[in-house]
């Protein structure tokens, strides 16, 4: 396992959170996140950076709307085969329904992006994971209502040139999905939720409907989590594995738990069951918000906040998971 700093904060950009990570066609890396003078500030901006193979190009500024917060960007290869960049741009108070989706594109890897565009006509809608192209073409973008507080799936079966926004049914304060798509096509999604557990929904039939949100013995401090299925079946799960206390605060009725450790789980059978693997963080402070994916040489790439003032990258290879 090997690690590295993708960015440190500075006097301009003293906080960072909510990275993305993602390979591109030729084979290089590049992470965003947003920062500022502290979450939701009115100066906060997505920042870009590019590893070289031996360290990460400086950040540069790709998102900036004057006097508005930025939120949480998903970076990815998108339908038309170029990179993509989702970058939320807050309008209103804080998660409170003023966010509104825009995109960028970039068709030089990253070099130079197009001007912001809305992706969907309806404010408030969020989310933090990355999105996935089923294998049979249909594109999944997991996000959720700011308002209700309940997982949906923006999907599109023409190449990213539609959206339909896809409810879930849920009677709990679950937000920010992750999903994948298993061996039989089923789409298993785990959301980050404020009781103090992951809960998990599925879909048989390409993400047009899905199950009722249920509580998982899986546990969750209210904090975001990935997950990624490995060409080699394995799923891997990155969370914050940290049970219910008696004394998480409390806020609306909503549990707030510490976001340390942040570990690896594994699971060799398709979601049944999870084993630990290796914990990336177990000091005192913030690790947090993590992005995970597996790179075409088959190594495992994981972007994380560190304490709030740095992104942090991890490298592993399969064989590390289960040690």
């Amino acid at each position: 396992m090997q690690s590295t700093f993708v960015f440190q904060g500075n006097d301009r950009w003293p906080t960072c959170h909510a990275g993305t990570i993602c390979e591109l066609k030729t084979g290089e890396l590049v992470a965003a996140w947003f920062a500022g003078e502290r979450e939701s500030s009115d100066d906060s901006g997505i920042l870009l950076s590019k590893w070289t193979g031996d360290q990460w190009t400086p950040p540069r500024v790709v998102v900036n709307v004057h006097k508005r917060a930025a939120g949480n960007p998903k970076l990815f290869i998108g339908p038309d085969g170029v990179l993509w960049l989702i970058a939320p741009v807050n309008y209103g108070a804080w998660c409170e329904g003023g966010t509104w989706l825009f995109v960028k594109r970039s068709f030089d890897h990253g070099e130079t992006w197009t001007d912001l565009e809305l992706l969907l006509q309806r404010p408030g809608i969020l989310g933090k994971n990355k999105p996935i192209q089923l294998r049979s073409g249909v594109w999944l973008i997991p996000v959720e209502d700011e308002v209700a507080s309940t997982p949906m799936f923006l999907r599109s079966e023409d190449q990213g040139v539609t959206w339909e926004l896809v409810p879930v049914e849920n009677d709990d304060w679950v937000i920010q999905p992750t999903v994948v798509e298993l061996a039989d096509g089923t789409l298993l999604a785990y959301c980050r939720s404020g009781s103090g557990a992951i809960y998990e929904t599925r879909s048989k039939d390409e993400g047009r409907t899905w199950t009722k949100t249920q509580r998982t013995t899986l546990p969750n401090n209210n904090s975001g989590i990935d997950m990624v299925r490995l060409r080699s079946g394995l799923l891997v799960l990155v969370l914050n594995w940290v049970e219910p206390r008696d004394d998480d605060k409390w806020i609306k009725g909503v549990r707030w738990g510490r976001r340390t450790p942040l570990n690896l789980a594994v699971s060799p059978d398709e979601g049944k069951t999870w084993l630990p693997g290796p914990v990336l963080e177990d000091g005192p402070g913030e690790y947090s918000y993590p992005a995970i994916i597996q790179g075409s040489d088959g190594l495992i790439h994981v972007i994380y906040t560190h304490r709030r003032t740095a992104m942090k990258h991890v490298v592993l290879e399969e064989d590390e998971l289960l040690d």
